[in-house]
């Protein structure tokens, strides 16, 4: 089988001889009707007029020709090249692209339809994993924290406690709530970047921020001796 390369033009050499034969045929037809315009005693106007509608004729043939080589070649498949991407810009994955030949006749083309199928299903498997990843982040984290808080919460209610242990419990609730809201905050941003929620910007005063920042440390001034 005489396979195709890669890099071969959609548009092979032989569609321009046959652009050349017909135009070639066309020329002669053309000589031929001028030679029949003296023997048939046309008028100077018919025999004027004759040729420009015979060549008029002639490129609008081509022309027509022309782009349905150009339409079914090269803008269907871009059309359907387009038309895929868009579907997976809008997070369909299941999108799939056939090639347009057998493969002994593979151009480059075809290439790309199997490379995009290749790139649809590697993000597919990502889309999965991610999915994956934030359910069990859901599930397999949050429920282990919330045992850990109940238990901390009736350990703290417990009259046996000394003051260290107290210590020791909160820092324990502490820490749950902290790793609570950063679990939260990963699903967040899962839903952000899935647009499922949509950013509310609001005017935000940073020096404000910084001071009550400050404040929670005010002990550490006093150890210190600093003045702001």
């Amino acid at each position: 089988m005489n396979k195709r390369t890669k890099d071969e033009s959609l548009f092979p050499m032989w569609l321009f001889f046959v652009y050349l034969g017909v135009l070639l045929l066309m020329s002669g037809i053309h000589s031929g009707l001028l030679l029949g315009a003296e023997q048939w005693g046309w008028g100077s106007l018919t025999r004027t007029l004759s040729p420009i509608f015979y060549w008029a004729a002639v490129a609008g043939g081509l022309t027509v020709f022309t782009r349905y080589r150009i339409r079914i070649t090269y803008e269907e498949p871009m059309l359907r090249l387009a038309d895929a991407t868009q579907r997976v810009a809008k997070g369909d994955f299941s999108v799939y692209l056939a090639p347009i030949h057998t493969p002994d006749k593979t151009d480059y083309l075809d290439q790309m339809f199997l490379d995009f199928n290749k790139m649809v299903e590697e993000l597919g498997s990502i889309e999965t994993l991610k999915t994956d990843f934030f359910s069990d982040v859901s599930h397999e984290f949050k429920s282990p924290l919330a045992v850990i808080s109940g238990s901390a919460d009736l350990l703290k209610k417990s009259p046996s406690l000394s003051s260290r242990d107290q210590k020791e419990v909160d820092s324990i609730q502490d820490a749950t709530r902290r790793l609570a809201d950063l679990i939260q905050n990963m699903l967040k941003l899962n839903k952000l970047e899935k647009q499922t929620i949509r950013p509310a910007p609001s005017v935000f005063d940073v020096c404000a921020q910084v001071c009550g920042c400050a404040v929670q440390f005010e002990d550490q001034w006093e150890k210190k001796n600093l003045d702001f």
